[in-house]
C-alpha cells in the first residue's frame, strides 16, 4: 500500500475515532446534565419536604395548645352552667363567653383547614366578577358575635354594586381573617372602619382600618413573615395563619396587601382587587 493511502487511511481512521469520541463524549455530557438536574430536583424535593415538616411540626405544637386550651375553657364554662345555680345575668354571662370562645374555635379550625389544604395541593381559584358589598357583608356575618362581645362599631362603608374580580371564597376568607384580627387587637367600644378608593390600572383599594393597638415598624416587618403571636386585647388567642392565609390568596404581587401601622394608633390593612364591570344578568 502506498504511503499516501496509509496515510489517508490513518487519517479517516482519527476521524473516525475522533467522532466517536465527540459523540460519547456528548452522551456522557448529556447524561451528566440529566443527573445534574435530577440532583437538583432531589435536593429541591428533600428542601421542600423539610420545609413542609417543620410547619408540620409547628402546626401540631400550635394546636396542641390553642385547639385545647378554648376546648377546656369550654367544659368548663359547660360544667359551670349544668353545675351552679346561678341568677339569670351571670347564666347569660357566661353564655356570651361560650359563644366568643366558640367563634375563636371556629375561626382557628377554619383556618387550618384551609392552610393544609394550600399547602397540599392548593384551593382551586375561580375568579368571576363579585360584588364587594355583598362578600364584605358574607365576611361580617361570620365576625358579628366578636363585634357584638366586644362592643366594637363597625362603620362599612363600601358602596353596593362595587364590582371586583375575585374567587369568592378566598375573598371572604381574606376579609373574615383581616376583620378578625382587627377586632382581635381593638379594645372594647372601639371602631373599625372599611373602605374603598379607586386607583390606577382598574384597580381598587380596600381599606380596613380599626383604633386599635397598633404595631411598631419591627413587628409591621416581620408580620408576613416571622410575625409575633400575640394575644388580643381581651385575651384571644390565635396561631399566626391568618395573614398568611391572605398572602398566599393574593397571589405574589408584594403590593396586593399593605400594613400600615403606630403604637396606640390602630392598624390600617390595605388590599388592591381589579375592578370588574358589572356582569349582565
Amino acid at each position: 500500500m502506498l504511503p499516501e493511502q496509509l496515510y489517508v487511511l490513518a487519517l479517516c481512521g482519527l476521524i473516525l475515532v475522533a467522532g466517536i469520541s465527540f459523540v460519547v463524549y456528548r452522551r456522557q455530557q448529556k447524561i451528566i446534565r440529566q443527573l445534574v438536574q435530577q440532583k437538583l430536583s432531589v435536593v429541591d424535593k428533600v428542601q421542600r419536604l423539610e420545609r413542609l415538616n417543620q410547619t408540620k411540626d409547628m402546626l401540631f405544637m400550635l394546636i396542641s395548645h390553642d385547639l385545647r386550651s378554648p376546648v377546656i375553657r369550654l367544659k368548663q364554662q359547660l360544667h359551670a352552667l349544668t353545675a351552679d345555680r346561678e341568677p339569670p345575668e351571670s347564666i347569660w354571662e357566661k353564655i356570651s363567653q361560650l359563644e366568643e370562645q366558640v367563634n375563636q374555635l371556629a375561626t382557628m379550625i377554619t383556618n387550618l383547614l384551609d392552610w393544609s389544604v394550600v399547602q397540599q395541593n392548593g384551593l382551586p381559584t375561580t375568579t368571576q366578577a363579585v360584588d364587594l358589598a355583598v362578600i364584605v357583608a358574607e365576611a361580617l356575618a361570620d365576625v358579628s358575635g366578636q363585634l357584638s362581645h366586644k362592643q366594637i362599631k363597625l362603620i362599612d362603608q363600601v358602596s353596593e354594586s362595587t364590582w371586583v374580580v375575585a374567587d369568592r371564597y378566598q375573598l371572604v376568607c381574606i376579609l373574615r381573617n383581616l376583620i378578625g384580627n382587627a377586632i382581635k387587637f381593638t379594645p372594647s367600644n372601639g371602631y373599625i372602619r372599611l373602605f374603598t378608593k379607586a386607583t390606577a390600572e382598574a384597580r381598587l383599594a380596600l381599606t380596613i382600618k380599626d383604633t386599635g393597638i397598633g404595631m411598631d415598624a419591627d413587628q409591621v416587618s416581620r408580620l408576613l413573615s416571622d410575625p409575633v403571636i400575640r394575644p388580643g386585647t381581651a385575651g384571644e388567642r390565635g396561631i399566626g395563619l391568618g395573614l398568611q392565609l391572605c398572602r398566599e390568596f393574593l397571589g405574589s404581587d408584594p403590593d396586593a396587601l399593605q400594613v400600615l401601622s403606630r403604637p396606640g394608633k390602630g392598624t390600617s390593612v390595605i388590599i388592591r382587587l381589579r375592578t370588574s364591570a358589572r356582569p349582565l344578568s
